[in-house]
């Protein structure tokens, strides 16, 4: 069943992550992906870029959780009839209860499925579970084609406990690169594109009553490597686009996020090299 043996391996977690107040445990992945290393401190929009495509903290939408909505979207771009002759390329197989696509096949749409993608839905102890699992590349190579090529390496697995004391646990391995698709949606200049091309996060969130517990380290796009660590982040509803708390970005660098009292979509980056002004990218 593709890497869902990953779960018996007791992967490393980013360094401090374990010690975390989560309130559910974590799940293994396997090998973390990134270790969340080279952050320049004084890239202000290298970090911006990161937080926003990261956290939830430029964001009070209900819900909103970009660790999660980004895989999810990007997941969502496979499974069009456009894209796929369902069930047929890829091939889907169903053992107990773990759906797989196998690739090897080029779609009647023209595209070519390599490698494997799975998920898993499952309840366990009053708790509600999904897992994706994958090696897959996808490449779009005709005319017309909605995105040139995605890449899916890793795995994920959210928990959502049924009695609501905690919203949501994710937890992620997962490496993620969309070429050819969000170009289209958006001007070339969009700064999100980069983060987009190339997504890669290891570690733990997890989300109840607007608070988060972080641990993750995280490389996105091209920014460098960044290990963010919080118990003290907030969404407030009086300020939808920026959290209340501080963030760890790695060794002596401190994320401060000031809600209502500046309600900017930026964060306080303080570090040995000073001070610097993290913002969102401009919609």
């Amino acid at each position: 069943m593709l890497l869902f043996l990953l779960a018996c391996t007791g992967p490393d977690k980013p360094d401090g992550a374990s010690g975390l107040p989560f309130a559910l445990p974590s799940a293994d992945l396997g090998a973390p992906l990134t270790a969340g290393a080279g952050l320049d401190p004084s890239d202000a929009d290298g970090i911006g870029l990161a937080l926003d495509a990261l956290l939830p903290v430029f964001d009070a939408t209900a819900g909103a959780d970009p660790a999660w909505d980004t895989p999810m979207a990007v997941w969502a771009l496979l499974e069009p009839d456009t894209v796929r002759d369902r069930g047929v390329c890829p091939i889907e197989r169903i053992d107990d209860g773990v759906t797989t696509h196998v690739g090897g096949c080029r779609s009647s749409s023209g595209y070519e499925f390599t490698g494997e993608l799975s998920t898993h839905e499952w309840e366990e102890a009053g708790v509600d579970y999904y897992r994706l699992e994958a090696d897959l590349e996808v490449v779009g190579d005709t005319e017309g084609a909605a995105f040139d090529r995605v890449r899916i390496v890793g795995a994920l697995q959210r928990a959502a406990p049924e009695d609501g004391a905690v919203d949501a646990h994710l937890d992620l391995n997962l490496h993620i690169e969309v070429d050819g698709y969000f170009e289209a949606q958006h001007t070339l200049d969009d700064p999100r594109l980069d983060a987009w091309r190339s997504w890669t996060v290891s570690g733990s969130l997890e989300q109840a009553a607007g608070a988060w517990v972080v641990g993750v380290a995280a490389d996105i796009g091209g920014a460098g490597g960044l290990l963010v660590e919080s118990t003290t982040l907030t969404q407030k509803s009086t300020c939808p686009i920026e959290a209340v708390g501080e963030a760890t970005l790695g060794d002596g660098v401190t994320a401060i996020f000031e809600g209502v009292a500046s309600c900017d979509a930026c964060a306080r980056v303080t570090s040995d090299a000073g001070e610097v002004l993290a913002c969102a990218p401009p919609n």
